[in-house]
């Protein structure tokens, strides 16, 4: 191929990922070969500096932080121009840093490849998922007691739980994240999955292998295997959330947790440490049945949190109502009903005990229709709910 370009990639929309029957024209294998190595190493090129625009970070935040240093920012310039080779390795690792595979780097244009997930949806920086991976405690309310039937004390209806995040190559150009979660533990059993799990993590291998090693350990006082507290499943990151599904590994339950994405806008390096999540799941014990909830996620555990404070910050508090269109309407009603000119109405003679009695039936609609299309029809987590739940028990 003629070096008309002492840089590679000058014309973005003129790269092509070329083909062998495209180099027919050369006259040797030896030209050939010379050519497609040059064009492979234009398409490498190319999707770095996709990579820069998709994630708007400049190439000295890529070389610095995403790639710890190696290679460094004058040697990826250098990598640039026209016939310079660019390292087998480093591409690899550059394609690792971002979640992709070296057949997606050489073989792929990433500006024109659907994201996983969905068309336009670019998938989110291996240096935003990699600040999930490590082993977190939970805490939720257990739901075994009957539908209006829990007669246990605040403290004793907190179940227990652990989890680890870990990851697991990549899938379509995403960071894949994997999740093991032994849900509904003794606190000792918890204390020791997560010290077995996070020595697992110190050694770079066999987190799950932990889970499967407790789950299939025996309870005091029962010859029952512990299989059916191991789940296991992916977290998933948008923008905004943090999505964790997980199966029930002997089991039909599924449970959706989500969470905000606070990583997304962490400092560098800054590991995520907690928050507090949505969870949907089977309710336990006699009666299976969709439940909603809230949980919290803690890397720290909740040491020095009494579990009658941790309940507390649980419990799915109801949303401040703006009542001021409701309030306005109540007082023209009440105006109407009781009018403070003395003007002879046919509501104003109506006897007192007839009119209040109109005024709190209107009093009653009026604050029961906020009321259910505010508290009853939805429960969201707000940043500001995330962030006081942060606060108090994560960070």
């Amino acid at each position: 191929m003629a070096k008309q370009e002492s840089r590679r990639n000058q014309k973005p929309g003129s790269v092509r990922v070329l083909r062998s029957e495209d180099l027919s024209g050369y006259g040797t294998l030896d030209a050939r070969v010379d050519a497609m190595i040059e064009n492979r190493n234009e398409v490498v090129i190319h999707n770095i500096e996709c990579i820069l625009q998709q994630r708007g970070i400049a190439q000295a935040h890529m070389c610095n932080v995403d790639l710890e240093g190696s290679p460094q920012p004058p040697q990826l310039a250098a990598y640039k121009k026209v016939g310079r080779d660019i390292p087998f390795r480093t591409v690899v690792r550059i394609g690792m840093a971002y979640g992709y595979t070296p057949e997606q780097m050489y073989g792929q244009l990433l500006d024109q490849t659907p994201a996983h997930g969905g068309a336009g949806e670019q998938p989110r920086p291996y240096s935003e998922h990699i600040k999930y991976v490590g082993t977190y405690h939970m805490a939720f309310f257990g739901t075994d007691a009957k539908l209006g039937g829990n007669k246990r004390t605040t403290a004793r209806s907190l179940s227990n739980g652990v989890v680890s995040v870990y990851m697991n190559g990549t899938d379509g150009g995403r960071p894949v994240l994997r999740v093991a979660a032994f849900l509904n533990c003794t606190d000792d059993e918890r204390d020791a999955l997560t010290a077995a799990a996070r020595r697992a993590e110190s050694a770079g291998n066999g987190v799950r292998a932990c889970y499967e090693a407790a789950a299939g350990r025996r309870s005091e006082g029962s010859w029952a295997p512990r299989m059916k507290c191991f789940y296991e499943g992916e977290l998933r990151l948008t923008e905004r959330i943090a999505g964790i599904e997980l199966r029930q590994v002997r089991g039909g339950d599924i449970v959706h947790i989500e969470l905000h994405n606070r990583a997304a806008n962490s400092s560098e390096g800054r590991s995520y440490k907690g928050g507090l999540a949505t969870m949907m799941s089977t309710s336990r014990g006699e009666e299976h049945m969709p439940c909603v909830q809230a949980a919290i996620l803690s890397r720290r555990g909740f040491a020095g949190v009494a579990r009658e404070e941790l309940a507390q910050l649980l419990f799915l508090e109801p949303p401040e109502v703006e009542l001021r269109d409701e309030t306005r309407a109540i007082v023209a009603y009440m105006k109407a009903l009781f009018p403070s000119d003395g003007a002879d109405t046919p509501l104003s003679q109506m006897p007192d005990d007839d009119r209040t009695f109109m005024l709190e039936s209107y009093i009653e609609k009026k604050l029961t229709e906020v009321i259910r299309r505010n508290v009853l029809g939805y429960y969201k987590i707000s940043t500001e709910m995330d962030s006081a739940i942060y606060k108090a028990v994560c960070r």
